[in-house]
C-alpha cells in the first residue's frame, strides 16, 4: 500500500520546536520512503522521521534531510509486528516563508513479499 502525507513547516520554526505529522503504517514492512522538497527550500528546512524519541531516518542522528527542489529516495526494510505511528518532524530556522514537505511511503505485507519471489507481481 502507498500513502502520502504532506507537512506545512510555517516560516522560521524553530529546531526545538519543530512541527509534526504522524505516518500511521500498519504491519508489514516499510519498505520505501521519498521525501520531496519543493524548490525554494534553500537546504533551510530540515526533516527527519522519528520513532518515539528516536530517529529512524537519516540514521545518523546528528544530521537531517534538507535540499531545494530535491526528493530523498529511501529504500529501507523497517519491520512492524504491530502497526505503528511514526513521526516526520520539520523545522525551517531563518526562513521567510512557509514550505510544504510532501511524504510518500509504501508498507509492503509478508504476503505481498511472497507473492513477489513467487512472480505473481
Amino acid at each position: 500500500m502507498h500513502y502520502s502525507v504532506e507537512l506545512e513547516v510555517p516560516a522560521d520554526t524553530p529546531v526545538l520546536t519543530p512541527v509534526t505529522a504522524p505516518l500511521e503504517l500498519p504491519v508489514g514492512f516499510l519498505r520505501h520512503t521519498t521525501i520531496v522538497f519543493p524548490p525554494g527550500c534553500s537546504r533551510m528546512v530540515l526533516v527527519c522521521i522519528l520513532e518515539g524519541a528516536t530517529q529512524l531516518f537519516p540514521r545518523n542522528s546528528d544530521l537531517k534531510y534538507a535540499e531545494d527542489g530535491y526528493h530523498f529516495e529511501i529504500d529501507e526494510f523497517y519491520r512492524m509486528d504491530t502497526a505503528k505511528t511514526l513521526t516526520v518532524s520539520a523545522s525551517s530556522a531563518g526562513t521567510a516563508y512557509k514550505h510544504v514537505i510532501s511524504i510518500h511511503y509504501e508498507v509492503v505485507t509478508q504476503e505481498d513479499l511472497a507473492m513477489e519471489r513467487s512472480g505473481y507481481y
